[in-house]
């Protein structure tokens, strides 16, 4: 008895997971750098929370939309590029279906003042700042959208160069040294990690962020006052966004809540 009433648990879960795909249902990896973003996002996304899955310190969360046409799998990035090559790899290596799309949300510090504290901006290129040759990595999924005064919002939204690598950066003259040799206006420890593990996976992604600090002497005091007061908002602003991602299908990233991040949402 107690092995039929097993087996009919086993075949029901089986069931489930099968309805809850769908069979055209896309999947998408979502990454964040601060951990209260992750918790936000889980909150505020519109979807059914399926199971986590720990596979050795990266815990993945795996969410279905509300209209069953997205799995949505999300982890924290971890402290510096090599566990964010972990964290990656073992997001996009999961079993079943095959991610097609990675998105990522945390901060960076500026090297430029013309990237101001607390902007929004898009990442156009990454730079391994710590490698010898400087290795650089391109062509991110650009959105096209359905309706045209989201393409004029999306291409008012900064458009940069991220310097990645492991430390820190909390000195002005550390930080220009970085800006002059990677020609990048931002600086962050995530990016490099996340992208070199991602490549082997021919996945597309594209990569929002949001300044904490200046990358100067007084980058440690701005980090700590963006923790307290913005720390969350990059979440709730990616909840909406990939909630929104299937409502056309044809074109996957039409959304109206675009407009939220020259808001400041």
């Amino acid at each position: 008895m107690n092995k039929y009433f097993l087996s009919l648990l086993i075949l029901f879960t089986l069931f489930n997971d099968l309805l809850l795909a769908g069979v055209n249902q896309r999947t998408i990896a979502v990454i964040f750098t601060q951990k209260k973003d992750l918790t936000e996002f889980s909150n505020i996304f519109d979807g059914t929370k399926v199971k986590t899955i720990q596979v050795a310190s990266t815990t993945i969360h795996e969410l279905v939309s509300k209209d069953k046409t997205m799995l949505i799998r999300t982890a924290l990035a971890g402290k510096g590029a090599v566990q964010s090559a972990l964290t990656t790899e073992r997001l996009l290596s999961q079993s079943g279906r095959k991610v097609s799309l990675l998105i990522t949300g945390g901060v960076v510090g500026s090297l430029d003042r013309s990237v101001a504290r607390l902007d929004w901006i898009r990442i156009k290129q990454v730079v391994a700042y710590q490698t010898s040759d400087l290795t650089r990595y391109t062509q991110f999924f650009e959105p096209k959208f359905s309706k045209p005064d989201l393409n004029k919002q999306w291409q008012m939204i900064k458009q940069v160069n991220c310097a990645s690598g492991e430390q820190f950066v909390k000195d002005n003259g550390k930080g220009q040294e970085i800006a002059h040799s990677s020609q990048c206006q931002v600086v962050d420890m995530n990016l490099f990690g996340i992208i070199s593990s991602s490549k082997s996976y021919n996945v597309q992604s594209f990569h929002f962020r949001r300044v904490s600090d200046y990358a100067n002497e007084n980058a440690i005091a701005d980090f700590s006052d963006y923790m307290k007061n913005e720390d969350g908002k990059i979440g709730r602003l990616m909840a909406k966004i990939v909630t929104s991602l299937s409502k056309d299908k044809t074109d996957p990233a039409s959304y109206e809540t675009l407009n939220k991040l020259l808001e400041g949402h």
